[in-house]
């Protein structure tokens, strides 16, 4: 499902990469001779390499963010529940905030400091 969903996002900065590659060195491989892929290959695809892995990277780290996103959402507990709205989840922030002994206490002198910003 996420594949599907990156795909367009990948095909389209792509398809924009190859559409920057230099009208006048296309032109020039055609007048020497070079057939419709040889100029591909020999010009389009060196030009549009490092747009080429930057757009594969943008559309793999969304994939990453939606999938993480959903994960935080649903549960970082490794058990199948069957029924996910039912049982109630839990955020990693919810996890970590309980740790800490003065989250709880906004009074806590600590606590103010860091919130405005006073340290020492």
């Amino acid at each position: 499902m996420v594949a599907m969903m990156v795909t367009p996002i990948i095909c389209s900065i792509i398809r924009e990469v190859f559409s920057q590659a230099p009208v006048g060195e296309r032109e020039g491989a055609h007048a020497l001779g070079a057939t419709r892929w040889g100029t591909i290959r020999s010009v389009v695809l060196p030009f549009c390499k490092g747009g080429m892995i930057g757009g594969t990277m943008l559309g793999l780290g969304r994939a990453l963010g939606e999938t993480i996103g959903v994960y935080m959402i649903i549960s970082p507990v490794f058990a199948i529940q069957p029924h996910i709205l039912q049982s109630g989840t839990s955020s990693v922030s919810s996890l970590i905030a309980p740790q800490y002994g003065e989250a709880g206490n906004p009074q806590d002198s600590r606590t103010s400091d860091y919130v405005n910003g006073r340290f020492g």
